[in-house]
């Protein structure tokens, strides 16, 4: 049934793209779609890119499984730790719709009170962007990718040197 909301989202998954602002409590509302999609409970990130992204929580099972059966490695421990571990926060949305940011990501991510953002869909998970970021990336996004496939590279890498059966990442 077209539009009909699963565990997995809906049909169409996370999409679209939302002018919004980050309110004096830190907080940014999102469309009712994405909201349905995310669910009652999900995990908040902060990606390599410099955005934060919100996973339902089904979804973020998988990745944080796929993370953790990988074998141990100073280097895949240390940004695990940082980016899934420190920064990530389980979440869930108020009444409104309004997700609310915790300080530390706010404070990584530059979505500080007040701050302009984009509320992106990115199909299997939402992205928020603070709104400058987000037009610096859409102009020169292969800069952005370099970035975040340059990360992932030195760690898979510092992975695969230990380890030379890890075969890869979750998409």
């Amino acid at each position: 049934m077209a539009g009909e909301v699963t565990a997995q989202g809906s049909v169409l998954g996370f999409a679209g793209k939302v002018d919004a602002r980050v309110d004096s409590k830190g907080r940014v509302l999102l469309s009712k779609r994405n909201g349905e999609n995310l669910g009652k409970d999900f995990v908040l990130i902060l990606k390599p890119e410099g955005c934060l992204a919100a996973y339902p929580l089904v979804k973020w099972l998988v990745v944080q499984a796929f993370l953790d059966a990988l074998p141990y490695s100073s280097t895949k421990d240390a940004y695990q730790e940082k980016l899934y571990g420190g920064l990530a926060a389980e979440n869930n949305l108020d009444e409104q719709g309004r997700l609310v940011i915790p300080s530390a990501l706010r404070k990584e991510s530059g979505l500080e009170n007040g701050a302009e953002a984009l509320v992106v869909g990115a199909n299997d998970h939402v992205r928020i962007w603070r709104a400058e970021e987000y037009r610096k990336w859409d102009a020169d996004s292969v800069y952005y990718r370099i970035r975040e496939r340059d990360t992932m590279d030195r760690l898979y890498k510092a992975l695969q040197a230990d380890h030379p059966t890890v075969k890869g990442w979750p998409q």
